[in-house]
Order: C-alpha cells, then structure tokens, then sequence
C-alpha cells in the first residue's frame, strides 16, 4: 500500500466517523431529571444483602427527535434513574429501556396507556438510543458504578393512579459488564411510572 493510499484511508476514516456523529440524531434526556432527591419507589435486589436502591419516578419517552438527514426518529424508552442521597452528585442506577413494541414498529404516543408495554419482558439498553449516556448502577456498598450489558425490565402490575401515571411493581434481571467476570442483578421493583 502506498503512502497516498494509507493517507487516503485515514482520511476516509476520519470523515465517516466525523459524519456519522454530526448526523447521529440526539435527545437531552437531562431535561427529565426534576426532582432528583424525591424518591418515589425502589429497587430491592435478591440475596438479601444489597440494600434497595431508591428510584425517582420512572418516565416514558415517546417522542420524535429531528434528525439532519431524513425523517425524525421516533424515540421510545423508559428513563429509570436512583434518586440522589445526602452528598450523592451522581445517581446510583441510569437505566435506558426500549419500548418498541413486539414487532419493533414504535408505540403510538397517543395512547398513554401502560398496556402497551405491561406483561412483556423490555430489553434494557447498554445505551441510550439517542445519546451517549449508557446504562450503569452501583450496587450498595462498592465505590463505583458498573456498566450494564443487557437485561430485562418486565412490569407485572400498573395501577392508573391519574391519567398517564401508575403505581407500578415488577421485576429487573440485568447483566453487568464486570470484565472477564461479568455479574447479575436481579431484583423487584415498585415504583411510580409517568407518561407525560
């Protein structure tokens, strides 16, 4: 290979990564984290020996992010985040869940009804679809978060508490990404969920 055609590759390269991050549709999911100290639910790990993480209300995302190329994508996930305790600057858990439906098609934003995903194992997300955020938790008594590879959040329960919010109970069976060790966490989850 000669020298003007590995300098055309790196250049090649640079482009299309430099191109596909300016094109790569984005959304501000901190514009959801109001109320940060108010914990209104729980996640509580199987052993016994992991405290239970405390979770602000869990949101619903069904929105159309503008893409500069194309059509808009059509967001849909669930937002699960800890709430902050006294001295805590970051959260102890950042969950990102897809909630497309069965055949992949996006639910209709206009039902706002719980149905539509309840009873059904979600995929949680190592990433966020339209951000760089990725999923993570630190377990209760370690110094650090962990990376989640994959898992499964199924709601069991959903009762409407007003229109677009729920009293929600379920279970979460996740995948961490610990290096060569990797990990589980399963737990049961109450909480209040809001489709806004």
């Amino acid at each position: 290979m000669s020298k003007g055609h590995a300098l055309w590759f790196v250049v090649s390269f640079a482009l299309s990564f430099g191109t596909n991050h300016l094109l790569k549709p984005s959304f501000d999911y901190g514009t959801l984290s109001d109320g940060p100290t108010l914990a209104s639910g729980e996640l509580t790990p199987s052993g016994g020996a992991r405290g239970a993480i405390k979770l602000v209300d869990i949101r619903v995302i069904a929105v159309d992010v503008p893409t500069p190329v194309g059509g808009p994508l059509a967001l849909r996930e669930l937002l699960m985040r800890g709430a902050l305790g006294d001295g805590q600057t970051e959260t102890d858990l950042e969950l990102f869940i897809d909630l497309s439906r069965e055949d992949g098609a996006p639910i209709d934003p206009a039902l706002r009804n719980a149905d539509s995903f309840k009873g059904r194992a979600l995929p949680v997300l190592a990433q966020a679809i339209a951000g760089s955020a990725r999923s993570r938790v630190r377990l209760p008594g370690t110094d650090a978060s962990v990376p989640v590879k994959r898992g499964t959040l199924t709601i069991d329960e959903a009762l409407e508490l007003d229109p677009g919010v729920w009293r929600v109970r379920g279970q979460l069976d996740l995948e961490l990404d610990q290096g060569d060790e990797g990990a589980s966490l399963f737990g049961r989850l109450a909480g209040k969920l809001v489709w806004e």
